[in-house]
């Protein structure tokens, strides 16, 4: 892992899933998650490196998936969910700045830029993958999205990218 690297933000739709939506007749929405992507999400919380998900969705699946593994009890300090954020950048200079009401900034922490990194798919990540000090994406990414990224996964969103490029973060701190 590069040193200084606190945060790993992740997109959800498109990163973490394969970005189908299932939904049921009475509107129930489901999404399916890879098991290797949390086992490797895991070894970072367990290396004290903050995981962050954040996605512009508003449904609550993550955290219904967070509750499986029982990350969210856990991992209290270390695992954030940020639903509904439109516009991701400008969502993390809030988590960052003064702004941000105390029981974020005490539980967040301290971070700049440089300390982040960032795994997304789409336009709404493009400015925030930018920004940090490392970012990557799945191969069946956005074509913008593929152009800026520093890794880019031999993995599809939702097959296993989030693994790969954890483990890509982790063999570079060798």
């Amino acid at each position: 892992m590069r040193k200084n690297i606190k945060i790993l933000f992740l997109d959800i739709d498109g990163t973490l899933t394969d970005g189908i939506y299932s939904v049921s007749s009475n509107g129930i929405i489901t999404k399916n998650f890879y098991t290797r992507d949390f086992c490797a999400i895991e070894r970072l919380l367990k290396n004290r490196i903050k995981v962050f998900f954040i996605t512009s969705s508003e449904d609550k699946c993550i955290a219904e998936k967070c509750k499986t593994n029982n990350f969210l009890r856990k991992y209290e300090n270390q695992l954030f969910i940020f639903n509904k954020v439109r516009i991701k950048e400008e969502y993390i200079n809030y988590l960052r700045g003064k702004l941000a009401p105390n029981n974020i900034r005490n539980n967040v922490g301290d971070f700049h830029w440089h300390e982040i990194a960032y795994m997304g798919d789409a336009q709404n990540d493009l400015a925030s993958m930018k920004l940090s000090a490392i970012s990557a994406c799945p191969c069946d990414a956005e074509k913008p999205i593929i152009k800026i990224a520093d890794y880019v996964s031999l993995y599809k969103g939702g097959h296993g990218a989030v693994a790969d490029f954890i483990e890509h973060l982790l063999e570079n701190d060798k």
